[in-house]
């Protein structure tokens, strides 16, 4: 539960005009987030198999030195060109 100085200071940085009405309705609404949030705090999770298929390794590949494509090869893919570069439609 906010104490009224909690509340007060929370509205100033919401730079919110409201009414007496929508202060109670939204003081309301976020109590009742917060006790929701306490709530699953509370929950106890059941202990399960460590899934190690979606985490990252802390090991990185090997550098490997190979040469480059030539940039003549690479523009001749390029959908628009200018001289040397790839065009985009993008604004910048």
């Amino acid at each position: 539960m906010l104490i009224p100085e909690e509340w007060s200071r929370l509205l100033s940085l919401a730079n919110l005009s409201l009414s007496e009405e929508e202060k109670l309705s939204l003081r309301a609404d976020l109590e009742a987030m917060v006790a929701f949030a306490e709530k699953l705090g509370d929950f106890s999770y059941p202990e399960t198999e460590k899934d190690t298929s979606t985490q990252s390794s802390s090991e990185l590949r090997p550098d490997i030195l190979a040469p480059s494509l030539k940039q003549e090869v690479v523009l001749q893919n390029a959908p628009e060109k200018d001289e040397a570069f790839f065009l985009t439609r993008g604004k910048f």
